[in-house]
């Protein structure tokens, strides 16, 4: 099964989206009967309803680094093996350092016309499209070159991805018409996506990067089988945006540790109460003592026991996606929190990490801002940053040069950043390179690279997001 499974309904609609994996561990069960489902408001079509996307911590023994999936028990004060380290790597690392660590010049691309209700379309395009490592990806060619989908006329995201680049990035004034991905929205963006709707950008850009993984994916699976999901996490979507949370319970009776481990590919941060990017950084991964009713079910008590739970980024990757959640459920139909949240050019992550004495330093390269009152209306427009230093704005048709203050100035909902120190990824111990990875095509980037570390990746929490299964909150455009 692809690691991101399908997600019902589109991204318009839905209850009040909740902090995923706060509430979710080891409990006695509650006889408390279910909440009635949610109808959609008036008005709005029932197709585009979706369920509040949520982490199911799934406890299991780590002792391969080829465990069968995500949220992996690491055992007792975390001695077992590290279940988020791959057997192997689909897309070579010497490939991956190579293409984060080039430092020509990023080309900068032309606008984009809008087809009616596709700002968000267009704004994500161009921030994947001004993301270094994959711009260079892109006009490398190297996936349109062996990829049999160019042969046999089968969809293939990264083969219509890498055409766009090419076209978009190509010298000229005039904008370019996305129309070769719009006729295949469905399939890039989910199926609650139609041409003309208003939709939300942070769902696009989910489901846009899974059905590029999933992409890359397919081949291997064709020719060797089945892949472990450590591995499939591994393609280059994963390696360069996909990172793994480590969920810790510490039982306050006898002091043990337990820690489950799970992919994002995102984190999406409350900024109701958080007048900084780092401020709802703490907020997210803030202790929460679990008691009474939530009180916490200790394996070696074997009992219920108060328990204090809390997230930190276990491993980080190349690229830092967040999503500031702006839209609020509970103020109204489709509220938005309309205030700064104030962000910087530069992001040091290593006291929201597993090992704090690491650096981990990002700075900004990229914004994407929805501009109106409510998620059911509004205009979505980015900003991006050129390798010089200076900051483009891409609205629709129009780019255009602006200063890095206008940048800072804005009320983010997407921000994205990237690895200081020309991006070279985490480093992971070498003793995971030692298993050989199955032969499989060099277009498909699958490799064994016995002397190289890695990044582990994918994934998905609400407020953190992937397997199409997060609480994001939604924001739709009338473009």
């Amino acid at each position: 099964a692809a690691p991101f499974p399908a997600r019902p309904g589109g991204p318009l609609g839905g209850p009040p989206p909740t902090r995923p994996g706060r509430r979710q561990h080891a409990m006695a069960s509650s006889s408390s009967s279910a909440p009635a489902p949610w109808a959609p408001p008036r008005g709005l079509a029932p197709e585009k309803c979706f369920l509040p996307r949520t982490i199911d911590f799934v406890l299991a023994t780590a002792s391969s680094s080829s465990s069968s999936g995500p949220g992996h028990d690491a055992g007792e004060n975390g001695a077992a093996a590290d279940p988020t380290v791959p057997a192997y790597y689909l897309y070579p690392r010497d490939r991956l350092l190579g293409l984060c660590s080039q430092r020509t010049p990023r080309q900068v691309g032309r606008g984009l016309r809008n087809a009616g209700n596709t700002c968000f379309f267009n704004s994500v395009l161009q921030v994947l499209l001004h993301t270094q490592p994959l711009q260079s990806f892109l006009l490398s060619g190297e996936h349109c070159a062996g990829c049999q989908a160019n042969g046999d006329g089968s969809f293939c995201a990264l083969c219509l991805f890498e055409g766009h680049g090419r076209e978009a990035l190509d010298i000229g004034k005039a904008p370019v018409h996305p129309k070769a991905l719009l006729k295949r929205l469905k399939e890039l963006g989910g199926r609650g996506m139609h041409l003309g709707r208003q939709q939300d950008a942070h769902e696009f850009l989910r489901h846009f990067l899974d059905a590029c993984h999933r992409s890359a994916l397919r081949p291997v699976k064709e020719k060797n089988g089945e892949v472990p999901l450590a591995v499939q996490r591994t393609t280059l979507v994963h390696q360069l945006f996909g990172g793994y949370l480590r969920s810790q319970v510490l039982c306050l009776v006898c002091h043990n540790e337990s820690n489950t481990f799970d992919p994002f590919l995102d984190l999406s941060l409350e900024v109701k109460n958080a007048p900084t990017l780092e401020k709802a950084l703490e907020g997210f991964m803030r202790s929460e003592k679990l008691t009474g009713k939530n009180s916490y079910r200790c394996k070696r008590c074997v009992t219920l026991v108060e328990a204090t739970k809390r997230f930190v980024i276990h491993k980080t990757p190349p690229l830092m996606t967040f999503q500031l959640k702006r839209f609020d459920y509970t103020q109204g139909f489709r509220g938005k929190i309309i205030k700064n949240v104030a962000f910087g050019t530069s992001l040091d992550l290593s006291r929201f990490t597993s090992t704090p004495e690491s650096e981990a330093k990002y700075r900004l390269y990229a914004v994407i801002v929805h501009s109106g009152h409510s998620a059911r209306s509004g205009h979505y427009f980015a900003f991006a940053r050129h390798a010089s230093g200076t900051w483009y704005q891409f609205d629709d048709e129009d780019v255009k040069v602006v200063a890095e203050q206008t940048v800072l100035r804005q009320q983010a909902y997407l921000l994205f950043y990237e690895l200081e120190s020309a991006m070279v990824p985490q480093a992971v111990p070498a003793s995971s390179s030692s298993a050989k990875a199955p032969s499989v095509a060099a277009s498909n980037g699958s490799a064994s690279l016995n002397g190289l570390n890695g990044t582990s990746v994918a994934a998905s929490n609400g407020s953190a997001s992937l397997n199409g299964l997060n609480g994001t909150s939604v924001a739709a455009s009338n473009g």
